[in-house]
């Protein structure tokens, strides 16, 4: 990267325009004519030099209205991972590549079914997980995050026995480096209640994103 120095002020001391310049042409002479370089390749320095250049693109964006869809209130939904966002993909991802996934849905309302039993916080956690799907074959490719689905919008975290209205967006995202070049089919996330009988979540107004770069 390009370097440059510029000369502090003395306390008390005349500013002159030179001294008030050079910071600004320092910078200046540093950086045109193709100074900057390009190839830096820290994890926080990103940019189209990263990105695979193919067709279809490798850059995706899903920005769509749903429902709102409930999960939950289905016994069967109780300790399994049922998908909640389902993106098709035509895509090998290499050893020296990386598939970054980013999903933002909208949690409208959590709810409990059974108002007449109280409310179990070990029973209430949801978790969101990220997956791919491969050769027939659904693959998780970050950890579970995971939430309470009695947490009220009024901060009561107990025993509400009330259906909980709250908004709130769950931004989450993850990356996935393949052992060996994996062809890939569909970008997942999918949700798993610990009590799927009793609690419920609402998602509305999902965004998610893929993208396919390279170091």
């Amino acid at each position: 990267m390009p370097i440059t120095s510029f000369t502090y002020q003395e306390t008390r001391s005349t500013i002159d325009a030179t001294g008030l310049n050079s910071l600004f042409a320092n910078i200046e002479d540093s950086t045109d004519n193709n100074k900057i370089d390009e190839s830096n390749t820290r994890s926080e320095a990103l940019n189209r030099n990263h990105f695979l250049e193919e067709d279809p693109p490798n850059v995706t964006g899903y920005h769509f209205e749903i429902g709102p869809e409930t999960y939950g209130y289905n016994p069967a939904q109780t300790g399994v991972w049922t998908d909640v966002w389902n993106a098709p993909v035509t895509r090998t991802i290499g050893t020296n590549e990386v598939l970054r996934i980013q999903w933002n849905p909208l949690v409208t309302i959590t709810e409990r079914q059974n108002t007449n039993a109280p409310a179990v916080r070990a029973a209430s956690a949801f978790y969101i997980q990220f997956y791919v799907r491969s050769a027939g074959i659904d693959i998780p490719v970050s950890a579970p995050f995971g939430y309470n689905s009695i947490c009220a919008g009024d901060g009561n975290t107990g025993s509400s026995q009330n259906k909980t209205l709250f908004y709130e967006r769950l931004p989450l995202s993850t990356l996935y480096l393949a052992q060996v070049p994996t062809a890939i089919t569909n970008i997942k996330a999918k949700i798993y209640f610990d009590d799927a009988a009793n609690y419920s979540v609402q998602f509305k107004w999902l965004y998610g994103i893929w993208i396919h770069h390279k170091y």
